[in-house]
């Protein structure tokens, strides 16, 4: 397995950084640090991370997604949600729908 670490480049103040030149230096020292990884390369992505991987990767590629701390995809699969009790549901409500009409 091998990740990409992207590093953003915006005009306001962050946690991370004050100022665009800032978030330069910084990626800049991480792409050094990570330069010579053989499973490990980095990169300056767009301010919004997830257009990336929305636009450019098809849901067989995600094989982990972690928000805020809380891994939410794992192996491909959804931790937190349950897709046969939603799959159910939704016929369930195929069926109260198909009925009423």
């Amino acid at each position: 397995m091998t990740s990409s670490i992207e590093e953003h480049l915006v005009d306001f103040s962050t946690r991370f950084a004050d100022a665009p030149e800032e978030y330069l230096r910084k990626g800049l020292a991480l792409h050094d640090h990570y330069h010579d990884h053989a499973l490990i390369r980095t990169a300056f992505a767009p301010h919004a991370t997830y257009s990336v991987i929305v636009y450019a990767a098809g849901r067989d590629q995600v094989r982990q997604v972690w928000v805020v701390g809380r891994h939410l995809i794992r192996d491909g699969e959804p931790t937190t949600l349950d897709p046969a009790a939603i799959l159910d549901e939704a016929r369930e409500w195929g069926a109260r729908i198909a009925a009423a009409n």
